[in-house]
């Protein structure tokens, strides 16, 4: 069976989908951290749990679910500073809240950044590599033609 190089790969195709909700796991993940702190259940790093989160989600979805990721954990980290826990270099003052909220944000979104322009580097070589075989399809059928044209040639 033929290979159909006017499509991309699977692989690229696949590479390219993106996971649309990806920034629910911080979601999720952010409900749990708040449900925990009203029932006093205590979470194991859940600052850094969020962190993590958000780096899932963009670098699954892509900077638009990065960033939304990186919104969920700064709710969170807003609402620990509402409330008064939290690690005091995340939520102790204005100004950590602020740098802690730039951080996710910024984490997430880069992520999410460097996942797209992977993804867009990934088809371009995709697009390039059958670009190549069809300019090597062109140059093995000329190859034969003069191959044919030779072997027709009477010889001396």
């Amino acid at each position: 069976m033929a290979e159909d190089r006017t499509s991309p790969s699977i692989g690229a195709l696949q590479l390219k989908k993106k996971i649309s909700f990806a920034w629910a796991l911080s979601a999720v993940v952010a409900a749990i951290f708040v449900a925990a702190h009203q029932t006093g259940v205590v979470l194991p790093v859940p600052f850094l749990a969020l962190l993590v989160t958000v780096g899932l989600s963009g670098g699954f979805g892509g900077l638009i679910s990065g960033v939304i990721g990186g919104v969920f954990m700064s709710l969170s980290i807003i609402y620990a500073w509402v409330l008064g826990f939290g690690p005091a270099t995340l939520t102790g003052s204005i100004p950590n809240v602020v740098i802690g909220c730039a951080v996710a944000i910024g984490f997430g979104g880069f992520l999410g950044a460097m996942r797209d322009q992977i993804v867009d580097l990934v088809v371009e070589i995709d697009e390039r590599r059958r670009e190549l075989d069809d300019l090597n399809r062109q140059l093995e059928q000329r190859v034969s033609r003069q191959s044919e044209e030779l072997r027709k040639r009477p010889r001396p």
